[in-house]
């Protein structure tokens, strides 16, 4: 016998703990059936599956890795996380400990049709996360144009009162100081100083910090300007301050907070600010190499991302990293991994085959919950009847204890069938997708691989194809579905890091059109 742990969660108040006790019956029947021995079950209630900060999830994980057991147990994949990025990472590190996670409510396979159906469960658990936040946001977005306060911690300077905010006089002294400072030319590392001499610590009792200082010295509030929804969350839900949403996004209101600081020292110390951005060393643009971890030379070392400069231009390649004289250029083997990643899942035929694969997968995975629903049924009648024989009885001959006792547990027994029904009839409902919405989902990662999103193109690459093998002549591309390996002729388009002069750029469709062989694994 397997041993195994439970992992449930629910998110809110909005959902009782009689949630979790369904998501254990749903487990605990799974367990039973494929000989599966739960030695511990880990609970997060109230928690978001959006943030991985959860308390039983991290000593899941981290029991892992002592092997104390060898399944994981969920009761549907928004329950594991309904963010994509956190859930692949976790899964991963339960991958590596030998771990596996199986769905009790959901009959999800471990092979490449199964992993892309649980990818796209995932994907409509997140849409479902999302357009839920979206409607919080219009909440916030209504006190947010009556300038009131929205939640977390006010800046320095400022308390909340009736939900307005009110100038804290002993903090706005420090607040004042900051800005006079850094107006009349000190430098952060004397402002630290100054501040620390005198005892001044944030909002939080913390020492001062540089972020702390560009967020006081950047905060319009101090000039009264009430301020809502200005940053864009950055990838995977976290806070992105240097990122700022379109001005149509922006609430933005003149003179609805108390004034802390005059124009002019603002406007001082936003110029030398903006002087000091420009003086700094010219950035350096990080690039992003799509295919590192899943490229091979044909000798079978991994591939590095690597920069040449032949005194005028930046020039970026793969190459082996045990030294064969093997390497190719990045943009002609990216290019052509995305061409094949496009015309085998996102051309209209493609998108269609997969449709109907899809939904044929899903209705197999359902299959037989008709069957149980026709049998609950037959129960459910048979146990109302029951109980309205013995309704009839108690007015009958009376209330007796042996009658009230059975007509309790007959209402118990009902409440837990109809409680079941309402689970498979949900299911069932959920999960049988429609297929305007699979092509919908299909056709949003189409258009990313067409305006080449690097981070879209990162993720459906990691995705879908499984390993990327660069020979002398050819490149095999073998994708995590159907397995094919595609085989292209490469002699035009090679570069080799041992030539001095920059390899020459050949247009992206004047390879793709050359010949190609499908091999099929």
């Amino acid at each position: 016998m397997k041993k195994g742990v439970a992992y449930t969660r629910f998110s809110s108040d909005m959902q009782s703990v009689d949630s979790t006790e369904a998501q254990l019956q749903e487990i605990q029947k799974y367990a039973n059936t494929h000989d599966i021995q739960i030695i511990k079950i880990y609970s997060d209630e109230a928690i978001s599956g959006k943030t991985d900060k959860r308390p039983a999830l991290q000593q899941m994980l981290s029991d892992a890795k002592k092997g104390l057991f060898d399944i994981v147990l969920v009761h549907k994949v928004d329950r594991f996380g309904r963010d994509r990025y956190d859930s692949a990472i976790h899964k991963a590190q339960l991958k590596r400990q030998g771990v596996s996670i199986q769905y009790a409510g959901q009959s999800i396979s471990d092979n490449p049709e199964g992993r892309l159906m649980e990818g796209i469960l995932e994907s409509f658990a997140q849409y479902y996360s999302e357009n839920l936040a979206n409607e919080t946001m219009k909440g916030l977005k209504v006190k947010a144009r009556r300038a009131e306060f929205n939640g977390g911690i006010p800046p320095l300077g400022y308390d909340v009162l009736d939900k307005k905010y009110v100038i804290n006089e002993v903090e706005a002294r420090v607040v004042k100081l900051i800005f006079d400072m850094h107006a009349s030319g000190k430098t952060y590392g004397e402002i630290f100083a100054s501040l620390k001499f005198k005892g001044y610590k944030t909002k939080r009792g913390a020492d001062f910090t540089k972020n702390s200082l560009h967020s006081i010295l950047n905060n319009e509030k101090y000039i009264g300007i009430y301020s809502y929804n200005k940053t864009a969350p950055r990838l995977y839900g976290k806070r992105n301050s240097r990122k700022q949403k379109d001005l149509d996004e922006i609430i933005r209101i003149p003179d609805a907070v108390p004034k802390i600081i005059d124009l002019n020292t603002w406007n001082l110390c936003q110029e030398r600010m903006k002087s000091n951005r420009e003086s700094r060393a010219k950035y350096r643009a990080k690039v992003t190499y799509l295919l590192s971890g899943i490229i091979y030379c044909e000798c079978d070392s991994k591939m590095h991302g690597n920069t040449r400069n032949n005194g005028y231009h930046n020039y970026h390649y793969y190459r082996c990293a045990k030294g064969c004289p093997n390497s190719i250029q990045k943009d002609t083997v990216e290019d052509f991994v995305l061409y094949q990643l496009y015309e085998t899942y996102f051309t209209d035929k493609a998108i269609k085959g997969l449709t109907k694969k899809l939904n044929e997968f899903a209705r197999a995975a359902f299959e037989g919950k008709d069957n149980d629903m026709v049998l609950i049924r037959k129960d459910l009648k048979r146990v109302e009847t029951e109980i309205i024989n013995i309704v009839n009885a108690i007015s009958t001959i009376g209330l007796s204890e042996a009658l009230t006792e059975k007509l309790k547990d007959l209402e118990q027994v009902k409440r837990d069938l109809s409680f079941e029904l309402i689970e498979l009839e949900h299911s069932v409902n959920t999960y049988l997708i429609p297929e305007d919405a699979i092509t919908e989902l299909l056709g949003r990662y189409k258009t990313s691989i067409e305006e080449r999103n690097i981070e879209e193109c990162s993720k459906f690459i990691r995705k879908f194809v499984k390993r990327v093998t660069v020979s002398k002549d050819d490149v095999f591309v073998e994708f995590l579905m159907d397995y094919i390996t595609q085989r292209l002729e490469l002699n035009c388009v090679r570069t080799s890091a041992s030539t001095s002069t920059a390899p020459k750029e050949k247009p992206l469709n004047s390879y793709l059109n050359m010949s190609l062989k499908v091999f099929l694994c």
